[in-house]
């Protein structure tokens, strides 16, 4: 399905296609494809060749690895703004070395490799905006990194606080994100995560129904997450 006008102009809004033209970003968009991604169903899986990189619109995308025999480890997450597999691009017959599966429903836009090779790759203030993002990323990971030593409470409240924005609403989160899927993220176990999320739902902080977790008390779970 090629993008609509409105989508255009959404993503020219993101800090990827920041001080570039409407005029450059329908060419650099001209090849892609709207996609639509079911819960649990990925757009591309580990080892199959890369054609394509992609811009997440709307929801969450697990990255994650198989290693060893049949183990799965979650690596990171991918919300609206962010560029999946774009960096493997100018790689020779390159091959994804990750699965990125969506979370809930998600949507994103679908650009072929030869339009990488032969438009991004030539416009330096893109290519640095791309650079800048990716940068951006890192650091979220550096951070994510040095909770690895707070409190179970602590990584959790600021796991859910950092994805809940791109979600249904400000303070909704969809609960197909797995406990096991949060416990990789955040460094804990499955069993740790439903302890807290349920002393949580006894405080009303959050509540969960209808297959999702909502935030009620935000300033609660904020003080949480800055462990005060």
């Amino acid at each position: 399905m090629n993008i609509s006008k409105k989508i255009k102009n959404l993503v020219s809004n993101y800090s990827l296609f920041k001080g570039l033209s409407q005029e450059k970003i329908d060419i650099y968009l001209q090849n892609s494809q709207f996609h639509e991604t079911e819960n649990k169903k990925s757009i591309f899986k580990q080892g199959e060749s890369a054609e394509y990189f992609y811009i997440v619109l709307k929801g969450i995308f697990k990255l994650h690895k198989t290693v060893n025999i049949n183990k799965d480890v979650v690596l990171n997450f991918s919300s609206k703004g962010d560029v999946i597999a774009a960096l493997i691009m100018p790689n020779a017959n390159p091959v994804y070395p990750i699965s990125a599966t969506s979370i809930g429903a998600s949507e994103s836009l679908k650009i072929p490799r030869d339009d990488y090779l032969n438009l991004w790759i030539q416009d330096s203030h893109l290519v640095r905006n791309l650079q800048n993002l990716i940068q951006e990323k890192m650091n979220q990971i550096h951070e994510d990194k040095e909770f690895s030593t707070m409190s179970v409470e602590t990584k959790l409240a600021h796991f859910l606080l950092k994805f809940s924005s791109n979600e249904v609403s400000n303070d909704t989160f969809l609960s197909s994100v797995t406990r096991k899927d949060i416990a990789n993220a955040i460094g804990t176990t499955p069993e740790s995560v439903m302890r807290t999320l349920s002393a949580w739902s006894k405080k009303g902080i959050i509540s969960e129904s209808d297959k999702k977790l909502k935030i009620i008390d935000f300033y609660q779970m904020k003080l949480i997450s800055e462990d005060i």
